[in-house]
C-alpha cells in the first residue's frame, strides 16, 4: 500500500479463483482459508483496488483494481464474484449481513468511478451504480453523511486492523529475533563443538605423533645396540681370529724348531758314526803286516809250537792279531722320517 492510499472497507472472506481448464473454484494461495479484505482508495488519482491477505501468514492472494463497466455479482448471500481481464475472483464470505456491507463499498466505489453494477442475489432487483434520475440535495446531504460515518466507522476498524496486524508484526518480529537468537546459540554450540573436536583431533594428532617418535627413539635406540652388539660380536671374532693365528703362528715355530732339532740331532748322529768309522779304518793295521807276526811266531809252516812260551807268544800274537783285525763296516741306523706338523 503506498502512503497516498487508505483503506475504505474491509471484510473478512475466503479468496477464491475460478479455474477455465478444470472447471471449478480453487482456493486462492493454495490452501483454505480466511482473508482481510481491503478497498484501498487514492483520492488523488481516483483509483480503488481490492487486496487480501491471509490471516495467518499474511500472503497476498488477492490484488484487483475495481474500475469502470465492472459487473460485481453476488451469486448467493454469501458468495460474491466478478471478474477483469484476468481472472474471475470469488468472496465466500463468513456471513449475509457482512457480504452485504463489503457490496455497499463495492457499488459506492462504481458510483465514484462512473459506472459499474452490482448484481443482487436472485429475487432482488438490479441497483445500477448510477442512477438514472439524479438525486435531491437533501438526499445527498444523506448520503454525504452516512458516507462519512461509514469511512469513520472504516477507519477506525482500520486503525484496529492495522493495530493488530502491527501487534502481528511485533509478534512475528519478536518471533523471527528469538528464531535468529535461537539460530545463533545453535551455530555457536555447533562452533564451540566443532572447536572442541578439532582440539580432540590436535590432541589425538599430536599424541600419535608423539608415541611415532618415542617408537622411532626406541626403534633407533634398538638399532644402536644391535649395531653395537654386532661390533663388540665383531671384535670377539677377531680377538679369536687373532688368537688362533697366534697359536698356529706358535705351533708353526714350535713344530719347525722341532725339525730342525731332529735335524742336527740327525745330522751330528751322522757326523759321529762317520767319525768313528774313519778312526776304525786308521787304527786297523795292513793285512800283510798281520801274516808276517804270525809267520814269526810259528815258525815254518805246518811246524807247531815247541814250548808253552811259544803258546804264550802264539796267544799273544793272536791276542795282537785280533786287536789289528779290520773292524766290520759300521752299520748305518735307519733314521725315521721327520713328520712335519699341521
Amino acid at each position: 500500500m503506498s502512503s497516498e492510499e487508505h483503506s475504505i472497507a474491509v471484510a473478512k472472506a475466503s479468496v477464491m479463483l475460478y479455474d477455465d481448464g478444470q472447471r471449478k473454484w480453487l482456493p486462492a494461495g493454495g490452501a483454505q482459508g480466511f482473508s482481510k479484505i481491503h478497498i484501498y482508495a487514492n483520492d488523488r488519482a481516483n483509483t480503488y483496488r481490492v487486496v487480501g491477505r491471509k490471516i495467518n501468514d499474511h500472503e497476498v492472494v488477492i490484488n484487483c483494481s475495481l474500475s469502470k463497466g465492472m459487473k460485481y455479482n453476488q451469486a448467493t448471500p454469501t458468495f460474491h464474484q466478478w471478474r477483469d481481464a484476468r481472472q474471475v475472483y470469488g468472496l465466500n464470505f463468513p456471513s449475509a449481513q457482512e457480504a452485504e456491507t463489503f457490496a455497499q463499498s463495492v457499488a459506492d466505489v462504481f458510483s465514484r468511478v462512473g459506472g459499474g453494477t452490482v448484481i443482487p442475489p436472485k429475487g432482488q432487483a438490479a441497483a445500477p451504480a448510477q442512477a438514472s434520475q439524479q438525486p435531491s440535495q437533501q438526499q445527498r446531504q444523506q448520503e454525504e453523511a452516512q458516507h462519512q460515518q461509514e469511512l469513520q466507522r472504516q477507519q477506525e476498524m482500520q486503525r484496529q486492523q492495522d493495530l493488530q496486524d502491527q501487534q502481528e508484526l511485533q509478534r512475528q518480529e519478536e518471533q523471527r529475533r528469538m528464531e535468529e537468537q535461537r539460530r545463533q546459540e545453535e551455530q555457536r554450540r555447533q562452533e564451540e563443538q566443532r572447536r572442541v573436536e578439532e582440539q580432540r583431533r590436535l590432541e589425538e594428532q599430536r599424541r600419535v605423533e608423539e608415541q611415532r617418535r618415542l617408537e622411532e627413539q626406541r626403534r633407533q635406540e634398538e638399532q644402536r645396540r644391535l649395531e653395537e652388539q654386532r661390533r663388540l660380536e665383531d671384535q670377539r671374532r677377531q680377538e679369536e681370529q687373532r688368537q688362533q693365528e697366534e697359536h698356529r703362528r706358535m705351533e708353526e715355530q714350535r713344530r719347525a724348531e722341532e725339525q730342525r732339532r731332529i735335524q742336527e740331532e740327525q745330522r751330528k748322529l751322522e757326523e759321529q758314526q762317520r767319525q768313528l768309522a774313519m778312526r776304525q779304518v786308521s787304527d786297523s793295521p795292513p793285512p800283510g803286516a798281520v801274516v808276517d807276526v804270525l809267520a814269526s811266531q810259528t815258525g815254518p809252516v805246518g811246524t807247531p809250537p815247541t814250548s808253552r812260551s811259544g803258546e804264550a807268544a802264539d796267544g799273544a800274537a793272536f791276542s795282537k792279531k785280533k786287536k789289528v783285525a779290520p773292524p766290520p763296516a759300521p752299520r748305518k741306523e735307519s733314521v725315521p722320517p721327520v713328520r712335519a706338523w699341521c
